[in-house]
């Protein structure tokens, strides 16, 4: 991509040199297009200066190391995507029971909790618990009796990562995404470029926006006061210049 290496690419060589580290990501006869992994802020210029680096005990293992244009990170940067294979020394997991996460949030509704109750009745009327012997096996029947009509009415807790995301979020996300798409296309138009820039700005807004809510609603606390900002960042300035917290309580 370049042929003059600035002072950060050569500290990088003897960085990786130094550590017995080798750099894979300029081992792979790739295209120009796959190389470069930041563009400008102009839209004409590309460079390679995204590495990956691996000991070299391991550098056989990196299959292929390219450039992902159509990734959408919200940077500059493109995402650099690395294939790798390695064996790895297989440990023994520890097999543990699995506990069942239901959704009981939906008991507050009164349909869902008359619901429930009628067909706990309907499968216990219809169990014959009489008829087993055994503590162990009445209760077993018990239990996947009440297992089997909690799956069937209120189901099971569905993992969320990210519960601010929402379909506002998602659809400032997708406009995004569709003007990236066009002006990776097209870099030199100015006007897909602007775009773009108002579609970034707009869904970082709606994302942060919606972080705030959903942070009221778990946490319950009002937004730090302006006074409050002020001070967490100078203590941030002070512990960046040496000033420790013993010193500013002695002080």
């Amino acid at each position: 991509m370049h042929d003059i290496t600035s002072e950060n690419g050569l500290r990088l060589i003897d960085f990786a040199s130094g550590g017995g580290l080798v750099m894979k990501s300029t081992m792979f006869p790739r295209k120009d297009i796959y190389k470069g992994t930041w563009k400008a802020p102009n839209g004409r210029y590309t460079n390679h200066i995204d590495h990956v680096m691996i000991n070299t005990r391991f550098k056989n293992c990196i299959q292929e190391v390219k450039t992902v244009r159509g990734a959408d990170c919200d940077s500059d940067h493109y995402l650099v995507k690395g294939k790798l294979n390695v064996k790895l020394k297989k440990l023994g997991v520890r097999k543990g029971t699995m506990v069942d996460r239901y959704e009981v949030s939906k008991f507050k509704d009164k349909t869902v909790c008359d619901l429930f109750k009628q067909r706990t009745n309907e499968a216990m009327s219809n169990l014959h618990i009489n008829q087993l012997d055994t503590i162990d096996g009445k209760w077993k029947a018990i239990k996947e009796t009440l297992k089997v009509v909690t799956d069937t009415t209120i189901g099971k807790q569905k993992k969320v990562k990210k519960p601010w995301f929402n379909t506002p979020c998602e659809e400032a996300l997708n406009r995004r995404k569709e003007a990236r798409l066009l002006w990776i296309n097209d870099p030199t138009n100015r006007e897909k470029e602007s775009t773009y820039k108002e579609r970034q700005k707009e869904a970082s807004n709606i994302f942060r926006f919606e972080k705030r809510n959903t942070r009221k609603i778990y946490c319950g606390k009002p937004r730090p006061t302006i006074e409050l900002t002020k001070l967490v960042s100078c203590i941030r300035r002070l512990m960046q210049l040496g000033v420790g917290t013993k010193n500013m309580k002695n002080s």
